[in-house]
């Protein structure tokens, strides 16, 4: 139905919101190396692991408020407008971390970055996932962790140029300051962008949800295609107009919210955050001892994040999310628990700055997790939340699951260099690739396969907790027509 490039146009546009999370997270793990910034802040030379955990945990406390604050303002504003009033709180954010005169001024700047990104978040993944035609709803959602991985390699190829070429406080004022670019066109952008017509049927505005609907599927108003799509939209909000609090803790959907949040839960868990915000004090721990070593090896890990998204991204509607969430989270797991034998074997004071084969292939370990990370946790942690949620209890889910996930992404952050400074023979590594190992079972055992599935008719996908056992067959027009191989077939609706 129409041209889909329109579709991948407006993602495009709204998935800047992702490239300003990636840029901020890349950025500040090179900008806490940098001796004008410890000069400047009065960190000592060799660095403070408390203090790092602190300057980049307070992006995560922002977003702890913005968790709060996002279901008022992602249902009472709309998607659209909402990502443009939290797009001018990043920029301010921004603004007081490029000219913080003290660390207190930092903070604060961290913190309404924080704010602003936290929601701009999770109305991204609202809207293109209300936006995208079912057949393809993965791969545009998922294009937002495609931008938080260009965000990253863009961050740390400026954190490596920046230390090779510039002195001086100039030297960490750049990179913070070379935020509000993205920032900008996410604001810019979003003016041309039309609102989600899922969020306009719920205003009960039907009339301009069928023009929204026309312009995101490039079709005509007329369209009985578009026109049945719209019905089928609106006999679903009909069916499930009101949700209250306990209404979405229970039944059906405390299945749903069950996955979502243990999901969210385990992805701040499988060791990521630390490699993103402190990939020079690992890869220093390895045995590489220069600044610039450091950044350029970190430089690489970025490359293989936003590279490595794009097969997940042409794949995860063609193959699924259960078989990439396997075959990532193994990769991850053997990857973790290889660098933990490693450095228990050569500990960092005994490497002397001399790499063993077995050290570099530790080194190659690190971009293995990440391009496991990037073809499964990372886009589809955008993806699977807010397709398993019914419209009525989404913005609470939403909140509930931002708040899982800006509450651990902080302790994960804060304790993450802790761990690398003060737990001997690849601990980190070791309790990391742990978890990795259990995550492996669970989703084996629980996650659900969405692929190709209305999000009128998740409810389906709930019906039996097995899901190793079950098998999902979807019609070409995204409803289900059978499940399981003693399940009743339902016909299709155009059937």
């Amino acid at each position: 139905m129409g041209n889909s490039l329109r579709i991948y146009v407006i993602a495009v546009i709204a998935c800047f919101g992702g490239l300003c999370f990636g840029f901020d997270t890349g950025i500040i793990s090179g900008v806490l190396t940098f001796s004008a910034f410890k000069s400047y802040f009065g960190i000592p030379s060799s660095g403070d692991p408390n203090l790092s955990g602190n300057i980049s945990g307070a992006l995560q406390l922002g977003g702890l408020i913005g968790a709060l604050i996002q279901p008022f303002a992602n249902d009472y504003f709309g998607r659209k407008v909402s990502i443009q009033i939290n797009s001018v709180v990043f920029l301010a954010g921004c603004f007081l971390q490029t000219f913080a005169p003290n660390i207190a001024t930092l903070y604060v700047g961290r913190g309404i970055a924080g704010l602003g990104l936290s929601i701009i978040s999770i109305a991204v993944a609202l809207y293109n996932s209300e936006a995208s035609p079912k057949n393809i709803r993965g791969r545009i959602v998922g294009i937002q962790q495609f931008a938080v991985g260009t965000g990253i390699a863009v961050a740390y190829w400026t954190n490596y140029a920046v230390a090779r070429t510039l002195t001086g406080n100039i030297m960490w004022q750049l990179p913070l300051g070379l935020q509000v670019i993205p920032g900008c066109v996410l604001l810019i952008g979003m003016s041309f962008m039309p609102q989600s017509p899922r969020w306009l049927l719920m205003k009960g505005r039907k009339a301009e949800a069928l023009k929204s609907l026309a312009s995101i599927r490039s079709v005509a108003e007329e369209d009985e295609e578009l026109l049945a799509e719209l019905a089928e939209m609106e006999e679903f909000l009909a069916r499930n107009a009101t949700s209250t609090w306990y209404e979405t803790f229970s039944g059906q959907n405390l299945k749903r919210v069950w996955v979502g949040a243990t999901f969210i839960f385990f992805q701040q868990w499988t060791g990521q955050n630390m490699i993103n915000y402190y990939s020079p004090l690992i890869f220093s721990a390895i045995g590489l001892n220069s600044n610039s070593t450091d950044l350029l090896a970190t430089g690489v890990v970025g490359l293989v994040k936003m590279f490595m998204t794009l097969p997940a991204l042409y794949v995860i509607d063609k193959v699924g999310r259960r078989p990439l969430m396997l075959f990532g989270t193994l990769l991850m797991w053997l990857s973790f628990y290889y660098i933990a034998a490693y450095q228990q074997i050569v500990p960092p004071a005994s490497s002397s700055g001399e790499i063993s084969g077995w050290g570099y292939l530790s080194i190659i370990c690190v971009y293995i997790f990440m391009a496991g990370y990037a073809i499964s946790w990372g886009p589809i942690h955008y993806v699977l939340p807010p397709e398993i949620y019914p419209q009525n209890i989404r913005a609470k889910t939403s909140m509930f699951g931002a708040i899982l996930d800006w509450s651990f992404q902080f302790v994960g952050i804060k304790v993450s260099p802790l761990m690398i400074a003060n737990i001997p023979g690849g601990g980190a590594f070791w309790i990391y690739g742990t978890f990795l190992f259990f995550f492996l079972v669970w989703i084996y055992v629980f996650l659900p396969e969405t692929k190709g599935i209305m999000l009128e008719e998740m409810d389906v996908v709930f019906e039996d907790w097995r899901q190793w056992k079950k098998k999902v067959e979807v019609g070409s027009d995204g409803h289900v027509i059978r499940l399981d191989a003693n399940a009743t077939v339902k016909e299709s609706a155009k059937a």
